[in-house]
């Protein structure tokens, strides 16, 4: 029980925002924050190297997100107001609640380090001035390192999940999820 306190210190600010970043709606970014720490400290013993307990965490809230959005998916059929701001399209957020993560995490454990830690961070809701400071290197190459990742990932996207570039650099087309891919 202390050990999970000690977590929510550390924690509970910054993934509220993280989950706020990609619940629009307050009170279910509490109820996934909460949810998630139901999880952690039911889980807590599976943890094996205390070194990676912050990724541990943000595994488990992304997973969290995902489940709402299965769940929101299931129960309406439609895409979800709060959804847009995830894309420009009601097909593309479609797509991104049915296969995101499928694909997601394989890709980005497929990058360099250096950019792996980038988008990682990013999406743990830091900030690029924090993730230079702690990476020890200027904001300018922590938003070059973004940049590139996120063309590595489109590109990925590209080869394997037959997804192709709208007029304005956006992914957009049906993910096929069958198709052969290196992971």
């Amino acid at each position: 029980m202390e050990k999970t306190a000690k977590i929510w210190s550390d924690f509970s600010d910054r993934l509220l925002r993280f989950i706020s970043s990609k619940i629009p709606n307050t009170e279910d970014a509490h109820d996934i924050r909460q949810e998630v720490f139901v999880k952690i400290h039911t889980q807590l013993d599976k943890l094996k190297n205390d070194e990676k307990l912050e990724a541990w965490v943000y595994q488990i809230s992304r997973h969290a997100i995902a489940d709402y959005y299965r769940r929101h998916y299931k129960t309406t059929q439609d895409t979800h107001p709060a959804l847009e701001t995830m894309a420009d399209t009601a097909e593309q957020n479609l797509a991104y609640q049915q296969h995101a993560y499928c694909c997601l995490e394989p890709f980005i454990r497929e990058l360099p380090e250096k950019y792996q830690q980038v988008i990682l961070l990013t999406h743990q809701g830091h900030k690029q001035a924090e993730i230079a400071h702690q990476l020890n290197t200027s904001l300018s190459n922590v938003k070059m390192r973004f940049q590139r990742a996120k063309d590595m990932l489109k590109k990925d996207f590209i080869s394997c999940c037959g997804y192709h570039l709208d007029a304005h650099g956006k992914l957009t087309g049906e993910q096929d999820c069958q198709r052969e891919c290196r992971h």
